[in-house]
């Protein structure tokens, strides 16, 4: 089990901790915003490209406690208001969530959407599964 703290960056400072394991099938992969491909009348082609590259993840814990999951659920609709504030998420040793293994994730967005959809699935005895979605902008 680790401690992995996620703490608001815009519009204050509130942070929530989750006790759990981190598990394999916590993944990341990237998309590439505003690029497109033109194939022009003489069968050349042109890119255009004006974007950021997005690093989407889903950070996968397991056995969450009930009040963890709880607080969670509670800090993503009150404090981060979803996508709305940026947060960071704390290093783990030999976890990769995107930047490489025990580097912590900074201004990053809740990537669920406007809910909470799958995001915590009740186990019992009084514990959570937690699929937290996340994205932010490689730099």
């Amino acid at each position: 089990m680790v401690t992995i703290t996620f703490t608001q960056t815009d519009n204050g400072s509130a942070s929530e901790s989750v006790e759990a394991s981190v598990v394999y099938g916590t993944e990341f992969m990237d998309s590439r915003k505003n690029q497109s491909e033109h194939e022009l009348v003489d069968g050349s082609t042109i890119v255009y490209d004006a974007g950021p590259t997005w690093c989407h993840g889903v950070l996968v814990l397991k056995h969450a406690s009930y009040s963890d999951g709880a607080a969670l659920r509670a800090w993503i609709r009150d404090s981060i208001i979803f996508a709305f504030n940026r947060f960071t998420i704390s290093a783990v040793s030999g976890a990769d969530f995107g930047l490489g293994k025990g580097v912590v994730i900074t201004n990053a967005r809740y990537d669920g959407g406007s809910n909470m959809d799958g995001v915590f699935q009740y186990i019992a005895p009084d514990m959570y599964n937690i699929k937290f979605p996340y994205r932010f902008v490689r730099s």
